[in-house]
C-alpha cells in the first residue's frame, strides 16, 4: 500500500491540472478565469493549508500553530508555535505557479503563505468595475486586478490544564458561545509527563522485590526514618498527583541534616516530572534575599553620587589652587625684574 501524499504534493497536482484545463482553452475569458482561479483557491488550496496551519495569538503576538508540514504526510507528534513573520520566512520558496500562456502573459507564482494569510500579491480594482468605466472589453487579466478574500482561517487558542477538562480551558482560553460558533479551537499545551513514558513495561514490585529496590529502599529508611504508614502515605501522595494530574492540599517538607539524602529524592521528582517541575526557595529566604538587594543597590547608588561628587569638588578645588598660584607668582617676578633694571 502507497503512502499518502503530502499536502505540498497535492498542492501541485491540482495545480497542474487547473494549469493544463486553461492552456488547452481556444478562447480566454478573463472573468471566467478570474472566477475559477478564486474558487481554486477557496475551495482546494486554502483548506489544504487550513489544515496543516492554525492562527493563534501567542504571547500577544500572532503566530502560526503549525499542526503539520507541508512536506510530510503525518502530523507533528508536538505541534509547534512560530511568530508569522518567522514564519513566513521560513515557508518563502513554497509556492505555487498559475499558468497565463491562454492570454500570452508570463506566469503568476503565488506564495502558499500569502495565499493562506489573505495577502494577495495585487490589491487593483476588481475588472468587473473596470469594465463598467470603459467602453472597450477588459482583455486584462483579472488576475492582476482584485484582491483574493479566502473563508476564515482556522483559529486556535492556547490553554494549560493537566486534566483536561475541556470546560476550563475553555475558560481559561477565553473562549465563548461566539468563538465555539466561529470554530475557535482550544489546544492543551500539556502534553503530559516523562513518567509516563513506558509506564506500561515497568513491573510491580511486591513484597521483597519491592523492599530491596533502592528507590523504595530510600524513600522508606532514609526519607521517611523507617516508619511504614509514612511511607504509604508518601507513595499514595505522589500516586494522586500522577494518576489525577492534580495538586492536592498536603505539601510534604523534607527537614534534615547536609547529606543525608534529601536531593537524591528531589532529583527523582525532577526526572518524573520534567519541565513541570520547578524548584522553590523558602520564601522568607527570597524576600529576605530581595531586601537585602534593595538595601545594597540603594547604597550602590548613594557610593557613585558620593564618588562623582568628590571628583567635580576635586577639579573644582585643583582649578582654584591654579588661579592663586598664578596670582601670587606674577608681582614678585615684576619685582625682580624692576630691581634688575634699577642695578
Amino acid at each position: 500500500m502507497s503512502a499518502s501524499p503530502t499536502p505540498l504534493a497535492m498542492i501541485d497536482y491540482l495545480t497542474s491540472l487547473f494549469n493544463a484545463q486553461w492552456d488547452r482553452c481556444a478562447i480566454a475569458d478573463a472573468a471566467q478565469h478570474d472566477r475559477q482561479r478564486r474558487d481554486f483557491f477557496d475551495k482546494r488550496i486554502f483548506p489544504l493549508l487550513n489544515d496543516c496551519w492554525h492562527f493563534v495569538m501567542y504571547k500577544g503576538k500572532p503566530c502560526v500553530y503549525e499542526k503539520q508540514s507541508l512536506t510530510l504526510n503525518f502530523p507533528y507528534p508536538t505541534p509547534r508555535v512560530v511568530k508569522e513573520a518567522e514564519f513566513k520566512k521560513e515557508h518563502r520558496e513554497l509556492h505555487l505557479v498559475v499558468s497565463m500562456a491562454a492570454f500570452k502573459k508570463k506566469a503568476v507564482v503565488h506564495s502558499l503563505f500569502d495565499i493562506w494569510s489573505e495577502r494577495a500579491q495585487h490589491s487593483h480594482r476588481p475588472c468587473a468595475n473596470l469594465a463598467q468605466h470603459s467602453r472597450k472589453p477588459c482583455s486584462v487579466p483579472a488576475l492582476f486586478l482584485f484582491r483574493v478574500h479566502h473563508r476564515a482561517r482556522k483559529e486556535v487558542r492556547l490553554a494549560f490544564n493537566p486534566t483536561g477538562d475541556i470546560n476550563e480551558l475553555r475558560a481559561q482560553a477565553g473562549v465563548d458561545a461566539a468563538d465555539i460558533a466561529r470554530g475557535v479551537l482550544v489546544v492543551n499545551t500539556f502534553v503530559g509527563l516523562p513518567v509516563y513514558a513506558g509506564l506500561e513495561s515497568v513491573p510491580l514490585l511486591d513484597g521483597l522485590a519491592l523492599e530491596i529496590d533502592p528507590l523504595y529502599w530510600h524513600l522508606k529508611h532514609v526519607i521517611c526514618a523507617g516508619d511504614l504508614d509514612a511511607t504509604r502515605y508518601l507513595c499514595r501522595w505522589l500516586a494522586y498527583i500522577l494518576q489525577h494530574r492534580t495538586k492536592t492540599e498536603i505539601v510534604p517538607v523534607l527537614i534534615g541534616g547536609h547529606g543525608t539524602g534529601k536531593s537524591m529524592f528531589v532529583k527523582k521528582l525532577a526526572q518524573m516530572f520534567g519541565n513541570h517541575f520547578y524548584p522553590m526557595q523558602n520564601p522568607q529566604v527570597r524576600r529576605a534575599q530581595s531586601r537585602a538587594h534593595a538595601i545594597c543597590a540603594r547604597i550602590l547608588r548613594k557610593i557613585v553620587w558620593l564618588t562623582q561628587f568628590l571628583r567635580k569638588l576635586c577639579v573644582v578645588l585643583f582649578r582654584i589652587c591654579s588661579s592663586v598660584a598664578t596670582t601670587t607668582s606674577a608681582p614678585s617676578s615684576c619685582s625682580a625684574t624692576s630691581c634688575a633694571d634699577s642695578t
